[in-house]
């Protein structure tokens, strides 16, 4: 669980911080650790506040948990070998869904639902690239050694591959 903590509160120490190079496990342990706490957030909100306040809180700790990742994305970009641009083809969805989320937050799902229904057609273009992407970041491993981006975030400062990491996800 240390690692785990430790990777996330490296994220969050970086969050805006688009140098460098991250690995796959850090990615992995933000999105499992960040939708944890996204859950914790919105049990606990939809418990204790009012059904209005807890949709905008959900709302809220959704978004800005996408601020550190926006930086990890182009992070591991790089430590793949490409260049952080590419990250730019996961905005067109989250631009997508904030502006469907806060549609349904201001109108509610009465108002959110035709503009739904006329984008559908645009996800069939969206989500391909999206998903292709989104794997390549968890699945592909990264360029050993030092690449243009940085030296290898699996290597210590001695040079020597590190325990906790020789076993990098």
């Amino acid at each position: 669980m240390k690692d785990y903590l430790r990777h996330v509160g490296q994220t969050l120490a970086r969050a805006l911080e688009f140098q460098g190079r991250a690995r796959r496990r850090e990615v992995i342990d933000y999105l499992v650790i960040s939708a944890a706490f996204l859950m914790i957030v919105n049990g606990l909100a939809g418990e204790l506040a009012e059904p209005h306040v807890a949709r905008w809180v959900a709302f809220a700790t959704q978004y800005l948990i996408l601020v550190p990742a926006a930086a990890l994305v182009v992070r591991r970009l790089h430590d793949i070998g490409w260049s952080g641009r590419w990250s730019i083809v996961l905005l067109p969805v989250a631009l997508r869904n904030m502006a469907l989320d806060l549609l349904a937050q201001i109108g509610g799902w009465e108002a959110r639902r035709p503009v739904e229904a006329v984008l559908a057609y645009a996800d069939w273009v969206l989500f391909p690239p999206f998903a292709l992407l989104y794997l390549l970041l968890i699945v592909a491993p990264g360029k050993k050694g030092p690449n243009r981006f940085g030296p290898d975030p699996r290597i210590g400062d001695d040079g020597a591959v590190s325990d906790r990491t020789a076993g990098d996800v």
